[in-house]
């Protein structure tokens, strides 16, 4: 966190609670480890722990990593889908073709007389 100055016990969890939110598998994982880590410098705010305009910086700087999570899950999330799509009309292409397949190529059975 270039520019900013703390005590290196909270520099070192401050900079947990940030790269907990990008490894996040869903949005709710991420608005959670948002929560955490707004939640600490809350903490730090009440203390007086760091000056006011550090805590301004440190909130956008949470924020900005969260959103930035959460469109990388969305694009993500819209690029399965898409591929998901185009996998299930591949498939019932091949199953129309197969079909028509066996209906051309049915054996004639003759009938007899008998």
């Amino acid at each position: 966190m270039p520019g900013i100055v703390m005590p290196q016990e909270i520099h070192g969890l401050l900079r947990k609670r940030l790269t907990d939110i990008d490894p996040c598998d869903s949005a709710v994982n991420c608005l959670v480890a948002q929560a955490r880590a707004e939640g600490l410098v809350e903490s730090l705010e009440i203390l007086k722990a760091i000056s006011a305009q550090t805590i301004e910086r440190l909130y956008l700087m949470i924020e900005e990593a969260a959103l930035a999570r959460l469109a990388n899950s969305e694009a993500r999330h819209i690029k399965e889908e898409k591929r998901g799509t185009i996998l299930r009309h591949w498939m019932s292409q091949m199953v129309m073709n197969y079909q028509h397949q066996q209906l051309r190529h049915k054996p004639v059975i003759p009938w007899h007389a008998g």
